[in-house]
């Protein structure tokens, strides 16, 4: 009986350990709806330049083009990427408060970075938004 108990204990302890090893991990970006932001404003690091967007279709073009990325296996560790050049992307909520992000291009590769959350890869080329073009 003994024997049982403890092949049943190890089978039940590796599965465990299994389980935290392998589990899945999220790979969404948190981002608030379309709706709740009343404004987008993207600046860039070292230039005084600031872009808004506050129609409802530009806002809701910006999302759609988050809603399209890979996550990487990279972690964010820090307030803001250690890279030469970035944008910061704020989004003003509805309810209030404000939440950021930082876009980023390395090798020809757009990154997304979400303080302390993760980092993705952007498949649409932002550049057009980034630089107040649309």
């Amino acid at each position: 009986m003994k024997k049982i108990l403890i092949i049943a204990l190890v089978i039940i302890l590796g599965l465990l350990s299994y389980i935290y090893v392998f589990k899945t991990e999220e790979t969404e970006i948190k981002l608030p709806s379309a709706e709740n932001i009343v404004e987008i404003k993207i600046s860039r690091k070292n230039v005084d330049n600031n872009i808004k967007y506050d129609k409802p279709e530009d806002i809701a073009k910006i999302i759609e083009d988050f809603q399209t990325m890979i996550k990487t296996k990279q972690d964010s560790i820090s307030d803001a990427p250690n890279v030469p050049d970035w944008f910061l992307i704020k989004f003003v909520h509805k309810t209030g408060g404000e939440s950021n992000l930082y876009v980023y291009e390395k090798e020809d590769v757009y990154y997304i970075e979400q303080p302390y959350e993760g980092i993705w890869i952007l498949e649409k080329n932002p550049q057009t938004w980034l630089e107040g073009q649309d």
